[in-house]
């Protein structure tokens, strides 16, 4: 779930990223434009952040794969987020919307769906793991429940076995006793 959580992290980072990035065609005012660009600015670096934390979280095969998808189409969107934020500061807005349009644009989709897939295999890994970790409850279930029954048949067996531990010598001896002519024995019967 960290891991779903950081990628989280990082998509609504990208998601402000845009959003201010594109503020900067709108607004005419060079304050908010700089605020803007300050914002994004900030933004990427938590975006590298949360990648690089996250890298060596990430160990299957298919996740790391996908981790370096992630990887190289940021490496793409980068320079073209960079070139727009150049061209507003410059002043060349109707080139800054052609780059935001033909290069920020596809760039940016192609780092969404690569963020989306490794935020889906990760989800499917922990499903897998939920499913793996209610199966091994439930062998450890039965196993407490058959350990349970054991205990119980062996504690019946040697409740049995005490008791004629101790109730067959006693017969044994009356027999001898009453064998012996001895019918007033003692031995069973409380003494006064």
């Amino acid at each position: 779930m960290p891991k779903v959580q950081k990628l989280a992290d990082i998509t609504d980072n990208v998601k402000l990223i845009a959003l201010d990035l594109r503020n900067t065609l709108i607004w005419e005012d060079a304050a908010k434009v700089g605020m803007a660009l300050d914002a994004a600015q900030k933004a990427r670096e938590e975006v590298a952040e949360k990648l690089e934390a996250l890298t060596p979280t990430i160990t299957s095969i298919e996740g790391r794969q996908r981790l370096a998808t992630v990887i190289q189409t940021r490496t793409v969107y980068l320079p073209a987020q960079q070139q727009f934020a150049d061209l507003v500061c410059a002043g060349n807005r109707q080139e800054a919307e052609g780059v935001l349009i033909d290069k920020m644009g596809p760039a940016q989709l192609a780092h969404k769906k690569a963020r989306d897939e490794l935020k889906d295999s990760q989800i499917r890994h922990i499903a897998a793991t939920v499913k793996e970790g209610e199966a091994v409850f439930a062998q450890a279930k039965l196993l407490m429940f058959d350990l349970l029954a054991g205990m119980g048949l062996a504690g019946a067996w040697l409740g049995c076995w005490i008791t004629r531990s101790i109730t067959r010598p006693m017969n044994e001896a009356v027999a001898e006793k009453v064998a012996a002519g001895d019918l007033g024995s003692r031995c069973l019967r409380p003494q006064h």
